[in-house]
C-alpha cells in the first residue's frame, strides 16, 4: 500500500511559517535557507514538515538523519521499512511513503509542454502517442502525464536521470498507464491523479500494490500535528 499526501504552499503564511522554523531541526532551516526564492525555501520547509508529520504518526518524535544515495534519493536507515520520497512544483508539494521503494513526481502544466525534451529523450513508442494526439491541449496534457510518470520511475529504482528515459516506454490502456513490454513490469506500479487543474503527480511502487487516494492537507494541520 502506497500512501500519498499532497500540501499547497501558497497556504503557508508567515504565522506558519514561523512555527515550523521553530519546529524544524536547525540543520534543516539552514538547508531551507540556503535557497534564495522564498517559494523554494517554503518548499523545503513543508516538504520536511510533511516528513517529520508523517515519522511522528509512526511513534517517533525525533526528526531523523536522511540518508542520500549516490543519485539523490534519500532514506533513512533507522527506519528500514519505511520509504517515502518527495517531489514539488508550482503550488505543490508532495509526499509518497511505503513499506516498499516508491518514487513521486509532481509538475504544473502552466508552462510550455518542451516536446523537443521528448523527440530527444523520449521512447519512439512515446512519441508515437504524442503524435496521434488530436489537439495542442491534449498533446501537452500527454507529455506532462509520459513526463511524471517516467520520473518517477527512475526515482523509485533510485538512477535519476542517469538511466536513459529512453530506454523503457509507458503505455495507456483504458486510460490507465503501463509499461510496455520492453520492461520487466510485473511487480511495479504506476498511479496518477490530477491534483487540480492545473499540476499532475505520478507515483511508482517497485513491487504490485495498491495506492490510497491522495490526502490533501493544510500546513495548519500538518504544523500543529508536529
Amino acid at each position: 500500500m502506497v500512501n500519498l499526501y499532497a500540501v499547497n504552499r501558497k497556504l503557508l503564511d508567515n504565522s506558519l511559517r514561523k512555527k515550523v522554523l521553530q519546529l524544524l531541526p536547525p540543520s534543516r532551516v539552514v538547508r531551507a535557507e540556503k535557497m534564495r526564492n522564498i517559494n523554494d525555501q517554503n518548499h523545503r520547509l513543508l516538504a520536511d514538515a510533511l516528513l517529520f508529520w508523517k515519522i511522528r504518526q509512526l511513534g517517533y518524535n525525533t526528526f531523523p538523519n536522511i540518508d542520500i544515495a549516490k543519485h539523490g534519493k534519500p532514506s533513512i536507515s533507522t527506519f528500514p521499512d519505511f520509504y517515502y520520497n518527495i517531489s514539488h512544483s508550482a503550488d505543490w508539494v508532495v509526499m509518497a511513503s511505503s513499506k516498499n521503494p516508491i518514487g513521486v513526481d509532481v509538475e504544473t502544466v502552466q508552462r510550455k509542454a518542451p516536446f523537443r525534451v521528448a523527440e530527444r529523450f523520449f521512447s519512439d513508442i512515446e512519441n508515437l502517442q504524442l503524435n496521434d494526439c488530436k489537439s495542442e491541449k491534449e498533446k501537452k496534457q500527454l507529455f506532462f502525464s509520459l513526463w511524471t510518470l517516467k520520473e518517477s520511475y527512475v526515482k523509485a529504482i533510485g538512477t535519476g536521470l542517469t538511466k536513459p528515459l529512453n530506454s523503457f516506454s509507458i503505455i495507456f490502456e483504458n486510460n490507465l498507464p503501463r509499461f510496455s513490454e520492453d520492461i520487466s513490469s510485473d511487480k511495479v506500479s504506476l498511479f496518477q491523479y490530477w491534483i487540480d487543474e492545473f499540476h499532475i503527480l505520478a507515483a511508482c511502487s517497485l513491487t504490485e500494490t495498491s495506492f490510497n487516494k491522495v490526502e490533501i492537507c493544510s500546513p495548519e494541520m500538518i504544523i500543529s500535528n508536529l
